[in-house]
C-alpha cells in the first residue's frame, strides 16, 4: 500500500471515529430534524389556533431523546419546553403548554366531589368496597379549545380499594365486573380503573391490611381474568 493510500485511510478512520462521537453525544442531524418534524405536526394537530415555532432543540443521550424549546410567535415572553423521543415514533414525553393549561384547584375540587359520590355510589352497589379515589385534570376555562368537542375535563383516573379477605380471583373479577357496569349505568367518563384487593392477616388485635391482588380496565375495554395480578 501506497504513502498516498496509508494517509487517505488515516484520514477516514479520524472521519468515522469522529462522526461516531459527534453522534454519540449529539444524535445524528437527520434523527433530530425527523423529531422536529414531528413535533411541528403534533403542535398543528393539538394547537392549531396557536402561532408556534419550534426552534433549536438539544439530545439528552440518557434518556435517548430531544428536548426543544417552542416560542408563541404572537408572543415572544411565550416559551414552552417540549421533550420528545428518539426514534420508536418520536413520542412527544413532555408538553409544558399542556400542563399549563390545567388549573390545580378546580381539579383537586373535582376530583374530590368525583370521589366522594363514587364512593357512596359503589359501597351501596358493590359488595366490599373501602376506598374510592378519583383524580381528574381540569382545564382552565380560558383557553382555547381546538375544537368545539374539546373538553373541559380529561377522564377520570379511578382507584378503587377492595375487602378481599377470605376471597378468590374470581371474587375480584366478579367484582370488577359488578364495578365496571355501575360505572356504565352511572355513565361516568373514566380512562382506567384499577381495583386492589386486601386481606386483613395477623395475630388478633395485630391484624394488617395486606395487598394481594390488582385488576385493571378502561371505559371501553371490560376487566378480563388474565388481568388479574398477584403480589404473593
Amino acid at each position: 500500500m501506497s504513502k498516498g493510500w496509508r494517509v487517505t485511510w488515516i484520514v477516514l478512520a479520524v472521519v468515522v471515529v469522529g462522526l461516531w462521537i459527534v453522534n454519540y453525544y449529539t444524535s445524528n442531524p437527520l434523527a433530530k430534524h425527523r423529531a422536529a418534524i414531528e413535533l411541528e405536526t403534533y403542535l398543528n394537530k393539538n394547537y392549531p389556533k396557536e402561532a408556534l415555532e419550534v426552534q433549536d432543540g438539544k439530545y439528552e443521550r440518557k434518556r435517548d431523546m430531544y428536548e426543544f424549546t417552542v416560542k408563541n410567535r404572537d408572543d415572544a415572553k411565550q416559551k414552552y419546553t417540549f421533550q420528545i423521543q428518539n426514534g420508536r415514533g418520536y413520542e412527544v414525553l413532555s408538553d409544558t403548554l399542556k400542563e399549563q393549561s390545567y388549573d390545580p384547584q378546580q381539579s383537586k375540587e373535582v376530583s374530590v366531589q368525583m370521589s366522594n359520590e363514587l364512593q357512596q355510589t359503589l359501597a351501596t352497589k358493590v359488595p366490599n368496597v373501602k376506598h374510592v379515589s378519583a383524580t381528574i385534570r381540569t382545564k382552565k376555562e380560558t383557553i382555547q379549545l381546538s375544537s368545539k368537542e374539546e373538553q373541559l375535563e380529561e377522564p377520570a383516573v379511578i382507584a378503587i380499594d377492595i375487602d378481599m379477605t377470605g376471597m378468590s380471583r374470581e371474587d375480584l373479577y366478579q367484582i370488577a365486573r359488578e364495578v365496571y357496569e355501575e360505572l356504565a349505568r352511572e355513565q361516568v367518563h373514566y380512562e382506567k380503573v384499577t381495583i386492589a384487593g386486601y386481606e386483613l392477616k395477623g395475630e388478633v388485635n395485630q391484624k394488617k391490611w395486606h395487598y394481594i391482588y390488582k385488576i385493571q380496565f378502561m371505559e371501553n375495554q371490560p376487566p378480563v381474568k388474565e388481568g388479574i395480578t398477584h403480589t404473593i
